[in-house]
């Protein structure tokens, strides 16, 4: 019974986040710079409405919520391509790996992230008043390129009480730094240094088979550019969502997300919602709406997923303007991350001894002494390795840790 109040509560409390946003959504307002750095860079999360900043769960948080990037568990590489409106374009190349030490927190390790986002607006052609169409040139109206160096880890793992409700809470944190350069017609250049920062926190086992997390975005917080005389603020950007992931047997998941985004120069909010359907560990189907001034429609997505390779497609239909098209492809390099795997629980104390957890283990060990030791740690799982292999078999301290 409890399970289904809180699955009901839940569903309700993301239908009262986009209606909220919705209805507190103000058109017009000022205008400001790079439009691109608005886009939504993922076509996994394009198939949810753009709803990303409460999961955040793979390379692309570097664009929705660097906090995020904490939940990767081995490097990982990705690029993206968008078709947008008439001929323009966006582009994106990330790379992510894990550090080799200890993060601030001393939970985990970090993890550093680079990312290359290009954007063309397409040709201008220059007619002449006077003259044949010889005459004509053509330009590049607007490219722009973003650089940014990215940074984010779990740094607090533990139990906290909600109003009675005991939980194991998981806290991200991350930053971004990125260098900004935009040209006009190949003639008016400008660059700028902007900063963005993100929280995540996340129940992993709010029930027995589903996950809450809500995330924090503030971005785009930099100098401006200026064009000769003229100085254009970028588009400040503040996030806000939770997702809830609900799984099922036989690698089956479903993920709920919500999204409200305002941009405080142009006095505009803007509301996401969509879900995620995976079935057999394999292909994903999604679904998403997306409210905005400019361009509001349904979105739709697909994605397969084999071994450490996925390639995700989407698409918003209806769109008043245009119904971009995008394509992503990520890759995991399992092998060079660190691995932990738990096959049952530990001996108590009295029967074997204090035994510290490993860097990048499940959260049962939430005491940063418990993981400081790398070297200890290590010595003390391969001796439980040769112990079990001389076990009855009964199974107990069976680990696997591989780096």
């Amino acid at each position: 019974m409890m399970n289904k109040n809180i699955t009901a509560g839940l569903l309700t409390f993301f239908l009262s986040i986009i209606s909220g946003c919705v209805s507190a959504a103000d058109k017009g307002g000022g205008t400001t710079g790079v439009q691109f750095l608005k886009n939504t860079m993922s076509a996994r999360a394009l198939g949810m409405g753009g709803a990303y900043v409460g999961l955040a769960d793979d390379i692309y948080a570097v664009n929705y919520n660097p906090a995020g990037l904490g939940q990767l568990k081995a490097p990982e590489v990705s690029a993206m391509y968008m078709s947008g409106f008439d001929d323009a374009s966006l582009g994106n190349f990330s790379a992510a790996w894990q550090m080799p030490f200890l993060g601030f927190g001393q939970y985990a390790q970090p993890v550093l992230a680079v990312s290359a986002i290009s954007s063309s607006a397409g040709d201008l052609v220059y007619k002449p008043e006077s003259g044949d169409s010889q005459s004509w040139k053509t330009y590049d109206a607007q490219n722009d390129l973003a650089v940014t160096l990215s940074y984010g880890e779990n740094f607090f793992v533990g139990d906290m009480d909600f109003e009675g409700y005991s939980a194991e809470v998981e806290q991200y944190l991350g930053a971004n730094i990125k260098y900004i350069r935009s040209e006009i017609v190949e003639k008016y250049r400008a660059s700028a240094f902007a900063a963005d920062v993100g929280w995540l926190g996340r129940i992993p086992n709010l029930t027995d088979y589903s996950s809450l997390a809500f995330g924090l975005y503030a971005g785009n917080v930099g100098s401006g550019l200026k064009y000769v005389n003229e100085r254009t603020d970028l588009p400040i950007t503040l996030r806000a969502g939770p997702s809830w992931q609900v799984t099922f047997s036989g690698g089956n998941r479903l993920t709920l997300l919500a999204e409200c985004d305002y941009y405080p120069d142009e006095s505009l909010f803007e509301a996401a919602g969509g879900a995620e359907l995976l079935f057999g560990n394999i292909i994903n189907f999604r679904a998403g709406y997306r409210y905005n001034e400019d361009n509001p429609a349904m979105t739709v997505g697909i994605g397969v997923e084999y071994d450490d390779a996925s390639i995700d497609f989407a698409s918003s239909l209806g769109g008043d303007v245009y119904n971009p098209l995008e394509i992503s492809f990520s890759y995991r390099f399992s092998g060079l991350g660190r691995t932990y795997e738990k096959k049952n629980n530990f001996k108590s104390s009295e029967e074997s001894g204090p035994v510290a957890a490993p860097v990048g283990a499940p959260n049962n060990y939430k005491t940063k002494d418990d993981i400081k030791d790398f070297s200890k740690t290590k010595r003390v799982i391969e001796e439980k390795k040769e112990d079990s292999g001389k076990s009855d078999g009964s199974g107990e301290n069976k680990f696997l840790f591989r780096y």
